[in-house]
């Protein structure tokens, strides 16, 4: 495929646009940690039972393990069509988010919990013998208990490389546009530029550290925030 060599290119300029717009957005340092447990009953049918925490910076500090943000369980139930086509579901996972300490402003007192069913289909497209294409489109149907519900839809598009059997760099965009919502009109919710590192240590553990540039929308006045994220993942399979 011709087209795969201009790949990367696009993904720069994505990313040097999401880098360039909202210059005067406000910027917050978070960490998220996951672990995840996947069970594989034949090779078509996986479930997988994710455990996240998410930690971010302090008002007055960069640091991005000062205070709880969320925690959420999640649990998946995998169907593969072939070897290129993945469906997927979570029929109901939850969600726990603490306030958000945005700098110039009282932190809040209010937790948000959320209900959430996803159903998506991943698609990969091996190109050679080392580079990869993915593409996961997700909906999401979200239930706040302050009477707020939303359908959010995300796509995301990313090239794999396959620098050894055991390691692997993935580099991918995401977009999430709240399609339906209880309160206001269809409109842009989050953009993300990610750049994982996988290392397969094991036939039963991976470990993954990501580095994830976010632009997410606010309510109130703050129209957009800016977020620099280092992500922690351990998978385990049996």
């Amino acid at each position: 495929m011709k087209v795969i060599k201009y790949v990367p290119g696009v993904l720069f300029v994505l990313a040097s646009m999401l880098f360039s717009k909202q210059s005067d957005a406000q910027h917050k340092t978070n960490t998220w940690f996951r672990i995840a447990i996947d069970q594989s009953f034949n090779h078509r049918w996986k479930t997988s039972y994710e455990l996240h925490h998410r930690r971010q910076s302090s008002i007055q500090h960069e640091n991005p393990l000062q205070s709880s943000l969320l925690f959420a369980v999640r649990p998946w139930v995998h169907y593969s069509l072939n070897h290129s086509i993945q469906i997927s579901a979570s029929p109901l996972a939850y969600y726990h988010q603490l306030p958000l300490l945005i700098k110039g402003e009282t932190p809040g007192t209010q937790h948000i919990n959320e209900l959430r069913s996803t159903v998506g289909l991943s698609v990969y497209h091996p190109v050679g013998k080392r580079f990869s294409l993915k593409e996961r489109t997700l909906w999401e149907y979200r239930s706040f208990d302050n009477d707020v519900q939303s359908i959010r839809s995300r796509f995301k598009l990313g090239i794999e490389y396959k620098v050894h059997p055991s390691w692997y760099i993935t580099l991918h965009e995401e977009t999430m546009v709240n399609v339906h919502h209880s309160e206001k009109p269809m409109h842009f919710d989050q953009e993300r530029i990610n750049l994982n590192i996988r290392k397969i240590m094991n036939k039963h553990v991976e470990v993954e550290m990501e580095w994830a540039h976010i632009i997410r929308n606010m309510n109130n006045d703050m129209h957009h925030l800016k977020e620099s994220n280092l992500l922690l993942h351990l998978n385990f399979k049996i």
